[in-house]
């Protein structure tokens, strides 16, 4: 039977939907959110606590990343949170952090759940579970889209801001006084970010270039046709940073196509800042420029 959404979170059944990191980086999203209740229902709370919640989080959602953690950095963090949880006794929805790193559903489910009890005070209930609800579908989607699999990292972010349809109102702000930004987290997720721009962006560049290989000496039969053509690859080398090496004078050019009183369909061209070179009436061998160079050396077509 479908879960009533009016009512209730996902249910373990809808969670066994999610690959096994896409239900960790969902349920350290429901701590996310109460996260702020904690702290407000507890003003007395030491800053030692305030940290070692939020350290417990934040190893889960690296986890969910990268699939793995320091051995020591996971145990001192999750002591932490212990200690925090039996001195308190308050705030369910972080003993569900315990299990999350295992992945198990049930302790997801406690994980929204939670939430949601923890959201009665300041009768927020209805907002939290349309964002519960609203994440579960976002992060399923994607998964059917990319075909997520067990092996498939979640990257740090991605659902995106908390309470994209605003926060409620009565619902405290984060406490972010003890909570200092982990500069080697940041350093890593954007380096390795780096990494998979780098090499999504080869495989695009080598993937066009043989494309335009099996263009050299095509016409594509009127001027209207050749200029599309050619303002659509250009387009897509500038996306790939990229500049083609003039036939002529071996510089950085940009490809254009131009009409020409013998040619009804158009000559194709080199563009540089100042003039353009070739005048062929077939799209000419198209070579990736070796220097690097700055857009602006070549000619907009």
């Amino acid at each position: 039977m479908p879960t009533d959404r009016s009512r209730l979170p996902p249910s373990e059944a809808d969670l066994n939907a999610l690959p096994v990191w896409a239900r960790v980086a969902f349920a350290t999203r429901c701590a996310r959110y109460v996260q702020p209740l904690f702290n407000e229902s507890l003003p007395g709370l030491r800053e030692e606590h305030v940290r070692a919640i939020e350290d417990a989080i934040r190893v889960a959602e690296n986890v969910s990343f990268q699939r793995s953690a320091d051995h020591s950095t996971v145990a001192a963090a999750f002591d932490a949170l212990a200690a925090v949880v039996r001195a308190v006794r308050a705030a369910r929805v972080f003993r569900a952090i315990f299990e999350i790193l295992g992945a198990r559903t049930d302790s997801v489910a406690v994980a929204a759940f939670d939430a949601l009890e923890a959201a009665e005070h300041i009768n927020a209930r209805v907002q939290l579970l349309a964002a519960l609800w609203e994440d579960f579908d976002f992060i399923c989607a994607a998964a059917r889209r990319y075909n997520w699999t067990d092996d498939t990292t979640i990257p740090l972010g991605y659902f995106g801001r908390l309470w994209p349809n605003g926060q409620p109102s009565g619902w405290p702000e984060q406490q972010t006084s003890a909570i200092i930004p982990n500069v080697a987290e940041a350093v890593d997720f954007l380096s390795a970010m780096l990494g998979d721009i780098d090499k999504a962006t080869a495989e695009l560049r080598v993937r066009f270039d043989e494309y335009l290989r099996g263009l050299e000496g095509k016409n594509f039969g009127s001027l209207e046709a050749n200029q599309r053509t050619a303002s659509l690859i250009q387009e897509v080398a500038n996306r790939l940073h990229m500049t083609f090496t003039c036939s002529k004078c071996g510089k950085a050019a940009r490809l254009k196509v131009s009409s020409d009183r013998n040619c009804a369909t158009g000559v194709f061209r080199f563009g540089h800042t100042k003039g353009t070179h070739g005048a062929t009436t077939t799209l000419p061998a198209l070579k990736p420029y070796a220097k690097p160079t700055s857009l602006s050396e070549a000619e907009i077509p």
